[in-house]
Formats: C-alpha cells, sequence, structure tokens
C-alpha cells in the first residue's frame, strides 16, 4: 500500500543523489493536485533505479522535481553534498552539467529549427560560454550608455535626443545579449566539434551525415538518439531516463535499452529509468521502486519483487503484463477498479479504495516502509510477504 518512511534509504555517503520526504503540488481551477507526497528515495553511484507505476502516479513529476523542473513545493533533493532546493541562479545552473534529462517524445524536445550539430553542442556551449566575450562586453556598453542616457533624459531635459539615442542604445544592447546567450559570437571551439562527434558516434549515429541535419529528417527511434547524445554530451553523472522507449515501435525499443546499457558502462552514468511497464526495465535495472498516487510502495532488487510481489498492487503491475504463451495463463488479480484522482486522494493508504486486503487500518494510518529481509522494502499494512518488522512484533509460544 502506498506509504511514506525513510526506513529503506542508505548510508547518505553511498547514494549519487538522495531525495527525502519531497512534496509536489499543483494549484488549478479545480483544485489542488497532490502529484508526489512524502516520496523518499536513494540514487546510488553506477546503478540504473526503476522507477515503475500507471500513468499519472507521478513518476515523470518525480523526475522533473529532482532536476528543479520546476522546484518541489517540500522536501529536500542532495547531490554533492548541495541541497539543490536551496540553490538559486549560477549555484544552480552549474548543477545541470552533472544532471540531465531524456525526454518522452524524443521529437517534440528537439528544436526543429536549429541542426543536430547545433541541438547537440548547445550544452557545451552554454556552460563553456566566456562572459567576456566581444559579444558580451558590446551588449554590457550598449545597455551601460542606454541607461545613461535614458537618466539624463529623465532628471535633466525631458524628451529629446539623449531620450531617443539612450532608448536605442538600450534596445541595441538588450539584443546583444540575447545573442550573446544563443550561442552567437562565440569562437568556434574544435574541442566542442570534436566532443559532439564522439558522442554522435557513441549513439549509433554517423556525425558527418547528421550533423547539418534537422530533426524532422530522423526516425523517433534516430531522434532519440539525439537526445541522448545532447544529455551524453555534457559528461553527466546522472541521466534522467523519462519513459524515453514509450514512444517508440517494439523493434527499437530493445535498440534503446542496449543502448544506454553500454553507455552507462563506458561513461561511467547513473540512470533513473521512469516507466510504466515493469517488463520494459526488468533487465535493465539494478533496483525498482513502484510508484503508486505520489507514493513509493515497494523498492528492491528485480528478481525478488518479480519472483515474489510484497505490495498488491505490485502484484497487480505483474499481472497486467502480458503472458505470450496462450497455454501458460498466470493467475490474474481481480481489477479493483481506476486511479483515484490526485486532487482528492483517498486517506491513509492510498491503494486502499483497490486493494482486496484492505481494512479500517489502511484508511485510518498511512503504511511506513519495512524491511521484508531479503533486500527489498515495502510500505504495507497487509503485504504479501511477511516484513521482517511484522516477524520481530510476533509472539513466541
Amino acid at each position: 500500500m502506498a506509504g511514506s518512511g525513510t526506513a529503506h534509504l542508505g548510508d547518505p555517503s553511498d547514494a549519487l543523489l538522495r531525495v527525502e520526504n519531497l512534496h509536489v503540488r499543483f494549484r488549478t481551477g479545480r483544485g489542488t493536485v497532490f502529484a508526489v507526497t512524502d516520496l523518499s528515495i536513494d540514487i546510488r553511484k553506477g546503478e540504473t533505479l526503476g522507477l515503475v507505476g500507471e500513468s499519472g502516479c507521478g513518476k515523470s513529476t518525480t523526475g522533473r522535481a529532482i532536476m528543479q523542473l520546476p522546484p518541489p513545493t517540500e522536501g529536500s533533493v542532495t547531490y554533492a553534498g548541495d541541497d539543490l532546493t536551496r540553490l538559486h541562479g549560477e549555484d544552480l545552473r552549474r548543477t545541470r552539467t552533472k544532471l540531465q534529462m531524456i525526454f518522452q517524445d524524443p521529437i517534440s524536445s528537439l528544436n526543429p529549427r536549429r541542426p543536430v550539430q547545433d541541438i547537440v553542442a548547445e550544452g557545451l556551449r552554454i556552460w563553456a560560454k566566456s562572459a567576456f566575450s566581444p559579444l558580451a562586453i558590446v551588449a554590457a556598453v550598449l545597455t551601460l550608455i542606454g541607461i545613461i542616457l535614458l537618466g539624463i533624459a529623465v532628471f535633466g531635459a525631458g524628451i529629446g535626443p539623449a531620450a531617443v539615442f539612450g532608448l536605442l542604445a538600450l534596445i541595441a544592447g538588450v539584443g546583444a545579449g540575447a545573442f550573446h546567450l544563443a550561442g552567437f559570437g562565440q569562437p568556434t571551439d574544435p574541442s566542442v566539434e570534436g566532443k559532439v562527434r564522439e558522442v554522435l558516434d557513441a549513439v549509433g549515429l554517423d556525425p558527418d551525415v547528421a550533423w547539418n541535419r534537422r530533426p524532422h529528417q530522423f526516425s523517433g527511434g534516430q531522434c532519440q538518439r539525439i537526445s541522448i547524445a545532447r544529455a551524453l554530451v555534457t559528461e553527466p553523472d546522472l541521466i534522467i531516463c523519462d519513459e524515453p522507449v514509450s514512444a517508440l515501435d517494439v523493434s527499437v525499443q530493445a535498440q534503446i535499452l542496449n543502448l544506454l546499457e553500454d553507455l552507462k558502462a563506458q561513461y561511467g552514468l547513473t540512470l533513473v529509468f521512469i516507466a510504466h511497464d515493469l517488463a520494459v526495465v526488468k533487465n535493465v535495472s539494478d533496483r525498482v521502486a513502484v510508484m503508486y498516487l505520489g507514493r513509493i510502495c515497494e523498492v528492491g532488487p528485480p528478481d525478488v519483487i518479480y519472483a515474489a510481489p510484497a505490495h498488491p498492487y505490485t502484484r497487480l503491475l505483474l499481472d497486467a503484463i502480458p503472458e505470450p504463451d496462450p497455454d501458460h495463463r498466470g493467475r490474474r488479480a481481480p481489477e479493483q477498479g481506476e486511479l483515484p484522482s490526485p486532487l482528492a486522494p483517498p486517506s491513509g493508504c492510498h491503494f486502499r479504495t483497490r486493494c482486496p486486503r484492505a481494512d479500517e487500518r489502511c484508511a485510518a494510518e498511512v503504511p511506513l516502509m519495512a524491511p521484508t529481509g531479503d533486500g527489498r522494502f515495502v510500505a504495507c499494512h497487509h503485504p504479501l510477504v511477511e516484513t521482517a518488522v511484522a516477524v520481530a512484533s510476533t509472539p513466541v509460544g
């Protein structure tokens, strides 16, 4: 049953990134959406953490909140000793090179007007951009002149030549600054071109062929490879993969999954793999976290969870995986209704309205994470397997 607690968190020194008591709420015309509620998870260096659950359970919102897109309503996201929720401006921007994200729709996430070389190189040019480039200096000088002349006009002679020239200088300065931020006027760096070629080759695209082409000239799978290259080019420690294969054909999905595994080994990456299908993440995840209506309900090694799920919701997800063998029809859990609205989540355990094991306690108390003794944790008052807490509290004799 979807719950709370931090018992499943390991030693902070072992975590590359640690999320504690994360809340994400959105105000709408119909009320407040409780997208993520009291979520805690740690991501260990070098692992692939699979985050799974039904559509609308808050998986993508969690990934975006980790990236501060937008910042969470409450809670902390700690990376390299810094709480990202407390960073702003330049301090937060510095973390962007080490934390990257691959989005669900590969085509709409790419700028259709820019060639591949610019799309992939943009991150490098942003972080390598000199604040003292010629264009930046021109922008600063023109802006300063414009402000001075407008000041003279306002406090001096009133509207006149000074005001006109001041306004023109200010507009020119702002325009030059915008061009600077967009990357114009930056000297061509051979190291940038070399890095872009390296990552394009690493994701299976010929740099010479892809270099000046635009996204509409590629297939969905190729566009996702471009997205992966864009995330990879800044040499990140962690990449959040937000359903990177859900919009692709089944034949292409396996290729992208294998590519991510190869890149993880080649570049020493840590991955968060978000998906709604447990079958997709089974072979790529070192740990799986099952999420329901904004809360984590079960965390553990995929082999253990798939063999004997401890949470009724995990059992429901596994029973929903199609069985290719018509002669082998597994026992399917009865369907218990639709996902409740995040505008009005149930009290206590969020899953209780669909759970066949629910009772009065489930409505009154939010279940906390408890170990099962086999390397996983479950938040459920009535789990399908006995927890270590339940065993310890069982009277003897």
